[in-house]
């Protein structure tokens, strides 16, 4: 039996999700701060306009207690 073949991405966007780990009292500063990050790396990270390292998403993670599939969406465009 032959196994379907593999959909290729051309393009992922991936973001953090807003909801439901930045309650009303987390600014994005703080965890920015608490991470030793920028502010502007983090907002850019949430808008998905800038690519993350593995290690900032990991410790974004950790940060909120939740798995990463949980933290972010992700946007596909498949190739041709």
């Amino acid at each position: 039996m032959q196994e379907p073949p593999v959909k290729k991405v051309k393009l992922a966007t991936v973001r953090l999700k807003n909801k439901p780990f930045w309650n009303d009292g987390l600014t994005i500063k703080k965890v920015a701060d608490d991470l030793g990050m920028s502010y502007p790396a983090l907002t850019n990270l949430r808008k998905g306009t800038d690519k993350g390292s593995w290690a900032t998403l990991l410790n974004l993670s950790r940060y909120f207690n939740v798995p990463l599939e949980e933290l972010i969406e992700v946007e596909e465009e498949e190739a041709d």
